[in-house]
């Protein structure tokens, strides 16, 4: 550091407002706390799309099956548009997917400035490689997205289920269901799919229910990832929140946003870090709305069943 170097807190505005004079090294360490936090956030975001994509692929079944119900229609327009709207949300899954894996590294090292880049390669590694073993539907999707990107679409067809039971009464209760399939011979037509997943898939593969088994896979790395990183991002939190009120206290401004100024002989800042949190608590708003869910496999949505109630005499 120069001699004519200083750093300092403060709020930068037209006015002149109290300034509180900091060391080289709380500069420092506030912006690789506040880059732990935007990390933080990152991971967050990511998985937000990964879920939210999710949820709109779940809508687009239920909203099949209702439109089947109410509408009956043989036209071939009518089945491919289905096949096509299906291949668009499990592109944008698998787009969202490969954003959240291709960038974890990344986010990972940032959040834990302390550890070692292969040592934390190595971890993200073997999360993936867990799920990799454990479930065929994780393996599965993953070589799926590598052909949606160098070869082909994903959906080999789109077929409605009705089926019928006695009620009550006499009457019938209908159900209509919506399956999305890929088939093993429309995936073979693909030579550079990989063949240790194709060896071992069955004839179709369902993609609803695989899909759900895959976004809980990913929901396990996630939660290993939140646990892992906790300890660090906490601390962060709570330095830049300390540094926010040791500013407070000297100014009684009780502001929620502080600079960091870095001078340089200048009367104006040569490098400015804001300290604010009101952005960082979208990360814990976020983690919130996305609990651990992991069993997604094992749940689907229904509406009520029929009940026929009596007319009374």
């Amino acid at each position: 550091m120069e001699d004519h170097d200083r750093f300092e807190l403060t709020v930068n505005s037209v006015n002149r407002l109290p300034c509180l004079a900091i060391s080289e090294e709380q500069f420092a360490a506030i912006k690789v706390h506040k880059k732990t936090l935007q990390a933080a956030l990152a991971i967050e975001e990511k998985y937000e799309l990964l879920m939210c994509n999710f949820k709109e692929y779940e809508r687009d079944v239920l909203d099949t099956s209702l439109d089947n119900m109410i509408t009956f229609s043989m036209e071939y327009s009518k089945f491919f548009d289905e096949r096509l709207r299906f291949n668009r949300r499990l592109v944008n899954i698998l787009t969202a997917s490969k954003m959240y894996m291709d960038q974890m590294e990344s986010h990972l090292r940032d959040c834990l400035p302390g550890e070692g880049r292969a040592a934390l390669a190595e971890y993200f590694k073997s999360l993936k490689s867990e799920q990799y073993d454990r479930h065929f539907e994780y393996a599965f999707f993953e070589a799926l997205r590598n052909h949606a990107q160098h070869a082909g679409l994903c959906v080999s067809a789109v077929r409605q289920d009705v089926g019928n039971a006695v009620a009550s009464d006499g009457l019938r209760e209908w159900e209509f269901h919506t399956y999305v399939f890929c088939s093993k011979k429309f995936l073979s037509e693909n030579r550079d799919f990989k063949k240790s997943v194709l060896n071992v898939m069955p004839e179709e593969v369902e993609l609803t229910s695989a899909l759900r088994q895959y976004i809980s896979s990913v929901g396990e790395i996630h939660n290993s990832i939140r646990n892992r990183i906790e300890k660090s991002v906490n601390e962060s939190r709570e330095m830049l929140e300390d540094i926010i009120k040791s500013y407070n206290v000297v100014s009684e401004l009780g502001t929620e946003l502080v600079h960091a100024n870095h001078y340089s002989g200048t009367e104006s800042p040569v490098e400015v870090v804001s300290v604010f949190l009101e952005w960082d608590n979208v990360r814990i708003a976020l983690q919130q709305r996305n609990l651990r869910i992991t069993n997604l496999a094992f749940r689907h949505v229904a509406t009520p069943r029929f009940i026929q109630k009596k007319a009374r005499k």
